[in-house]
């Protein structure tokens, strides 16, 4: 009963946290709005998270496991290869639709990487950031 209880708080938590980071962008929003929109207080916030940071992690996380999955049964299923491809599109619209804060995150991480892979651009340390970051303004649904 302890385990349930302590996962809906989590998720409470990173929904609210997904909802004001879609409105506000990650960095302008601080570990008290999130209190305040999911109900709890700093030290229950902070008894499931560490930072802010480990808030979007898990949200990325749950996304991209979501997507995985939905994959995995498409790969799977035994039909011919146009039908597969046509639910693989399928699912990678859910997935920006439904959890648009992983998507986002990832994008950005893989933009990054692909600078940072890139012999005519400079070093990562000119902006590049390693951590998934959204943007500072709110983002547009």
């Amino acid at each position: 009963m302890k385990e349930h209880i302590a996962a809906v708080r989590k998720q409470t938590i990173a929904q609210a946290a997904e909802r004001l980071f879609l409105e506000r962008g990650f960095d302008g929003t601080s570990i008290s709005d999130i209190c305040a929109a999911s109900g709890y207080s700093r030290r229950t916030v902070y008894r499931y998270f560490d930072t802010k940071e480990e808030i979007l992690y898990y949200i990325v996380a749950n996304g991209l496991e979501q997507l995985r999955d939905r994959l995995t049964d498409i790969v799977q299923a035994e039909q011919p290869f146009l039908a597969k491809y046509e639910h693989i599109c399928k699912a990678m619209r859910a997935y920006y639709e439904h959890c648009p804060v992983s998507a986002r995150a990832v994008h950005q991480f893989q933009s990054c990487l692909i600078l940072r892979m890139s012999s005519c651009l400079p070093p990562p340390s000119s902006g590049c950031k390693t951590r998934l970051l959204l943007p500072n303004k709110a983002v547009s649904r």
